[in-house]
């Protein structure tokens, strides 16, 4: 998840910086993984969660990043860096679910303003903005 997110979700403004964040996190994680399963598979006499408990632990984490990554995380695909800037001016816990409705209105806005600035300029020029599902 966090290679597709740290693709495209940060602003320019603080992209580099964020990804690299984003990365020294994973690998810390990583290794905190690398390093808890094993003691996590003993059985629960010896201390461990047992490989069925294991099993059930990552599966609940799954489900919960599966509901946090539906109602957080925004559509992105054939959005510019700028547009998706526009996503992120709702709260948090409207990004997921509204995003994409919010950020069809500023593209529509955003064309209808370009054609009215060519109107205004004396250039007449018919466009047919392609919008993607």
């Amino acid at each position: 998840m966090q290679y597709l997110l740290n693709a495209e979700i940060y602003p320019l403004r603080i992209r580099a910086v964020s990804s690299s964040l984003v990365m020294c996190f994973h690998f810390v994680n990583q290794y905190g993984n690398s390093r808890a399963v094993p003691m996590m598979l003993l059985d629960t006499s010896e201390g461990g969660l047992s490989p069925k408990g294991t099993f059930w632990l990552f599966s609940a984490i799954t489900i919960i990043g599966g509901f946090w990554a539906w109602f957080t995380i925004p559509e992105t695909a054939g959005r510019s860096l700028e547009a998706i800037d526009e996503l992120f001016k709702l709260p948090w816990y409207k990004i997921g679910r509204f995003g994409q409705r919010e950020a069809e209105i500023n593209d529509q806005f955003a064309r209808e303003t370009v054609l009215d600035e060519k109107k205004n300029n004396g250039v007449q020029v018919i466009e047919h903005a392609e919008v993607r599902p």
